[in-house]
C-alpha cells in the first residue's frame, strides 16, 4: 500500500497527540505516531515504546496481572517521559510507524 502526501496529511489531521521523533527512527526516516493501551498492549509493543527499557515492560507485564494501571502516576518505576507520551490507560492502541513520513510543519497557535 502506498501512502501519498494527500492519505498521510489527512490521517495526521485528526489526530490529537504530539508526534514524536525516536532518534534510531530518525536514522530510518520513519516516525512513531499513536499511543499504547499500557493494560492490553503485547510485550512486543511495549518494546516498541521509545525509552521503555526491558526492565519498565517486564515489570507492566507482571504488575498488570494484580491491577490496572488508570493514570501515569501508577508508573511511577518509568524514568523516561518519551515513553509516558506513547502510553494510554483507556480505549484501543493506535501505535503506528508512518516510513519515509513528510515533512511537517510545527503548528503554532
Amino acid at each position: 500500500m502506498k501512502i501519498t502526501k494527500r492519505t498521510a496529511m489527512a490521517a495526521l489531521a485528526t489526530l490529537s497527540f504530539v508526534v514524536m521523533h525516536h532518534a534510531s527512527m530518525q536514522r530510518a526516516g520513519a516516525v512513531l505516531l499513536g499511543s499504547t493501551n499500557v493494560n492490553t498492549a503485547t510485550e512486543g509493543e511495549l518494546r516498541r515504546i521509545p525509552g521503555l527499557r526491558r526492565a519498565d515492560v517486564r515489570r507492566i507485564m507482571l504488575e498488570r496481572r494484580q491491577a490496572r494501571f488508570h493514570c501515569p502516576e501508577d508508573l511511577y518505576f518509568i524514568d523516561s517521559p518519551i515513553a509516558l507520551r506513547y502510553l494510554h490507560f483507556e480505549g484501543p492502541s493506535d501505535l503506528r510507524t508512518l516510513r519515509h513520513a513528510p515533512v511537517l510543519m510545527k503548528r503554532t497557535a
